[in-house]
């Protein structure tokens, strides 16, 4: 079984618990892919963190271009899940206040989470 953990920013010094809830299940024979939507503004302070932070996969690293691929990707390859996830986007956008435009970012973002790149980039 293949798990994604996504969170705003990680590692970060308040994240010990999700370290340690990550590690009990890989224990459990579960890899977990950890994604985070940005690099953490503050420098690893272990071993452990600066491991996971190589681990880790960012959203944003892939830059506007990267997620719209991701965007396409995911259109073509699954199709009737995307457009399933479209109109759940276009439907949570209208009644946001926070918008449209941010839902489709996240719907882009989804795609880029469901194909991560090989090795994390750090």
């Amino acid at each position: 079984m293949k798990i994604a953990h996504l969170i705003n920013r990680y590692p970060k010094i308040s994240h010990a618990f999700i370290q340690r809830e990550i590690v009990a299940v890989e224990k459990e024979g579960v890899e977990v892919v950890r994604w985070g939507v940005r690099r953490p503004s503050e420098p690893a302070l272990d071993a452990l963190d600066a491991a996971e932070a190589k681990k880790t996969h960012v959203l944003l690293d892939a830059g506007a271009a990267g997620l719209f691929r991701a965007f396409f990707r995911a259109c073509v390859s699954r199709p009737l899940l995307f457009l399933r996830a479209l109109v759940r986007a276009i439907r949570l956008g209208f009644a946001s206040e926070r918008g449209l435009l941010r839902r489709f970012v996240y719907l882009g973002a989804t795609g880029a989470v469901a194909e991560p790149p090989a090795p994390a980039s750090n």
